[in-house]
């Protein structure tokens, strides 16, 4: 009978045990994984509502009729791509374009802003802390001062995006808010 408890104490240990490195390497994995899906926020004139579809997925067509005719449209050749790219530029924003598919955004004005689904949003002059607050796994890896990195993921994974919140070191006040490939 002693033995059958010696026993059992020593599986149920080694299960706990088991289970405990699983756990850990469950979460290990978890904080790996981006802070932002593509169907939680959108990008938008501050005050209006979100889109069902996020911009950053809009062609040029449906980009221009939800935020109007530009000030100024060019075509800049990018050595990278070896193509040209359409870039529509706003008071406060700027995107760029090939084809038909958003290549960078830049927001540096609080005229447009980054906006939950859940009603919550951010834009230029906020205070940093509310990207620390909803990104916080971005904002402990920041790796620079004065920027803030929060990758995307799509519904297939990871996409090639991700943002980039810059603020002033001093006054803690976001200056733009960047969308990149």
């Amino acid at each position: 009978m002693r033995r059958e408890i010696i026993l059992a104490t020593v599986m149920i240990t080694a299960i706990t045990a088991v289970s405990a490195f699983i756990a850990k390497g469950q979460a290990n994995a978890s904080d790996s994984i981006n802070d932002l899906y593509i169907h939680q926020f959108d990008l938008t004139v501050t005050g209006k509502k979100a889109s069902h579809v996020n911009t950053i997925l809009l062609g040029v067509k449906d980009f221009l009729r939800k935020f109007g005719t530009p000030v100024k449209v060019s075509v800049e050749y990018s050595e990278m791509d070896e193509d040209s790219m359409t870039h529509y530029t706003y008071k406060g924003m700027e995107a760029w374009y090939m084809k038909d598919e958003l290549q960078a955004m830049s927001i540096t004005s609080p005229g447009y802003c980054f906006q939950l689904m859940n009603g919550g949003s951010i834009k230029v002059g906020n205070n940093i802390g509310s990207v620390a607050k909803m990104f916080p796994r971005s904002w402990a890896n920041k790796q620079f001062a004065g920027q803030v990195f929060v990758s995307l993921i799509g519904k297939t994974g990871p996409v090639d995006m991700n943002f980039l919140f810059e603020y002033d070191v001093k006054t803690n006040l976001i200056t733009g808010i960047f969308v990149q490939q």
